[in-house]
């Protein structure tokens, strides 16, 4: 209400729980939005504070959209993104300013990475892309249009101010009540309140696809540090992607000064002078904007150096970076995990949860490597302190970045093999089978991951059991969710039949086994067997599941002959959104293929450096 200067105009609204069986997270009909009922419900004695978190999101989430969707809806659907990427920025601006301990702004970082990470493929699209039919409005709800909208979105509040932003959002609500609107009325709208080029600025993030390239080098000249900036697209695995011209906003400082200097970059380079030398420049300054840096080699020495002189945002923005050169052949693989050797110390869940994500991958390419055994030892090395410092035991005085940063960590030294963190969850996970209150909410995701990833036929037929006893969706959820990560292929081979039953409803039995994909360290197995009994699950899913399950699957692995027996099923070539979900599985698996056959070389010579200092 006070945000929108609209006041909410029905006299109530509900908020409707449906159990288990329902498709979407949520869904924003005016003044009744229902919910899966595990995405609303929150019981102390079993939710963690994960779910705690989630529900408050999508809540706002939906709340949000009561304004922006149904009060003020979109034209068509090649505008979706006004009501989805407006509300996915509403949900996180609203939960961070009424839980400021959730670090909320600053864990966007990883939508905001996975955004670019579409964003950078052959098969991306314009935030606003033309839509024909159904299908391929189902297939506009994804990354794109949600965290990537979300992103450009605060990149535009950040380049304005948030009081000039607000003020250009009153008058588009204003404007537009009770009626149908555009991109182009909001950029009319921001436009007039700030007096800026957002309509420019705006052009080409939304009606471009793509991420753009901020190129930094920087040079000491006569006392002073000139940076020189330029741009390019940054792409992954698209060696002939067009090369489009954004105007950016670039926030650009030096490590150690509190002075920023603001840049709209554009086709022509630009430079900034600081006074003195010697502090290394970097850009991006707070993780606000929508695009990735490139540093030259000194600047990148330098700044890697000047790690832990940084922000939280920075340290984890400059992660993100450095990796993401690495996935798109700009650099290599040694300088993120160069970077990683100054982690020591490092206590943020957002700058972990970037780490984690990217070993997690490294690991996942490594399967069948020889040197995967060292790596792992790596990774358990570099984990293991840190789970020694927050403990595997609740504190009451942890607050929710220690308590979900203990669970992460547990989970992945769990996938990593590490002997003393797999006998420690078997130990309470026996006791929790005892006395399911022997173990908090909080730890219950991470100890039944790592048994359910480890478990042997007993574990698995426990975790089972749990499951069809569950009382409620989320623990439902919680048991299942362990038994789709185990990777015995015998145990493979009973997950997949589990989706034969009606053990887990259709509106979530299609997660559960792209899970069982992503989660069981053996894609081609779950394919393979899932391929033959696919259609009794098919039967059962909306058209939007239906086209999204099998690219689900067959994107989690690296093997090109996945990728072409996907290419020909009839279930691919369905719908033109159903042809585009494939394309898009297709072209990971094309990336991984290629990226592993880089990264394994490159992560064997740099172990064999490690041994050898």
């Amino acid at each position: 209400n006070d945000y929108f200067a609209v006041k909410y105009p029905l006299p109530k609204l509900d908020l409707i729980a449906i159990p288990g069986n329902f498709a979407a997270g949520a869904m924003e009909n005016w003044g009744g939005i229902t919910y899966i009922d595990n995405d609303l419900l929150f019981d102390p004695a079993t939710s963690s504070e994960g779910t705690k978190q989630a529900i408050f999101t999508v809540v706002a989430h939906e709340m949000a959209h009561q304004w922006s969707g149904d009060l003020v809806t979109m034209a068509w659907w090649d505008n979706i993104w006004l009501n989805e990427g407006f509300a996915s920025w509403m949900e996180t601006k609203a939960s961070d300013h009424f839980n400021p301990s959730w670090n909320v702004w600053l864990r966007a970082h990883a939508d905001t990475d996975h955004a670019m990470a579409d964003d950078a493929r052959r098969t991306t699209h314009p935030i606003q892309q033309t839509i024909k039919d159904e299908s391929e409005a189902d297939g506009a709800f994804d990354d794109i249009t949600y965290l990537k909208g979300q992103a450009f979105i605060r990149m535009v509040e950040d380049y304005l101010g948030e009081v000039t932003f607000r003020d250009g959002m009153r008058h588009y609500m204003a404007a537009h009540a009770y009626s149908n609107s555009t991109t182009a009325d909001l950029w009319a709208a921001l436009d007039a309140a700030s007096g800026k080029p957002v309509s420019k600025i705006a052009a080409g993030f939304t009606e471009q696809p793509g991420v753009p390239l901020v190129l930094v080098k920087t040079a000491c000249v006569g006392g002073e540090t000139v940076a020189t900036l330029s741009q390019d697209r940054f792409a992954i695995h698209d060696p002939t992607a067009h090369k489009y011209t954004w105007q950016i906003p670039v926030a650009l400082g030096r490590i150690g000064d509190d002075a920023q200097q603001r840049l709209l970059l554009g086709d022509k380079p630009q430079t900034a002078k600081f006074a003195g030398c010697g502090k290394p420049v970097k850009a991006n300054m707070g993780d606000v904007g929508y695009y990735r840096v490139q540093y030259d080699e000194a600047g990148l020495k330098a700044l890697t150096a000047a790690y832990k002189q940084m922000a939280p945002a920075d340290r984890v923005n400059l992660l993100g970076d450095v990796w993401a050169m690495a996935e798109a052949g700009r650099s290599t693989p040694d300088k993120f995990l160069g970077l990683t050797k100054q982690l020591n110390g490092e206590t943020e869940l957002v700058v972990w949860s970037q780490v984690l994500e990217s070993l997690r991958e490294i690991d996942d390419m490594e399967r069948g490597s020889p040197d995967r055994p060292a790596y792992r030892a790596y990774a358990r090395g570099l984990l293991n302190p840190v789970l020694g410092h927050v403990g595997w035991d609740v504190k009451p005085d942890d607050n929710p970045d220690v308590t979900l940063l203990r669970s992460s960590l547990i989970r992945i030294l769990g996938r990593f093999e590490d002997p003393a963190v797999v006998a420690e969850a078997r130990k309470r996970f026996a006791a929790f089978v005892d006395d399911p209150a022997s173990l908090p909410p909080s730890l219950q995701d991470a100890v039944l991951g790592v048994v359910g990833y480890s478990a042997d036929r007993k574990i698995y037929d426990q975790l089972h059991q749990l499951g069809r006893d569950a009382k409620s969706t989320e623990t439902l959820l919680r048991y299942y969710g362990a038994l789709s990560g185990a990777h015995d292929p015998a145990l493979i081979a009973d997950t997949v039949d589990i989706t034969q039953t009606s053990e887990i409803t259709a509106g979530r039995v299609n997660r559960f086994i792209g899970a069982a994909a992503a989660a069981s360290d053996n894609p081609e197995l779950v394919w393979k067997l899932f391929l033959a009994k696919r259609k009794a699950v098919l039967d059962r899913l909306t058209p939007m599941q239906a086209n999204g399950v099998l690219p689900q699957i067959a994107g989690a692995s690296s093997n090109p002959e996945i990728a072409a027996e996907l290419k020909k099923l009839p279930e691919a070539n369905a719908s033109s959104g159903a042809r585009h979900a494939a394309d898009k599985a297709v072209e990971e698996i094309s990336f991984k293929a290629s990226f592993k056959a880089r990264l394994i070389p490159a992560v064997s010579n740099w172990l064999k450096g490690e041994a050898t200092n």
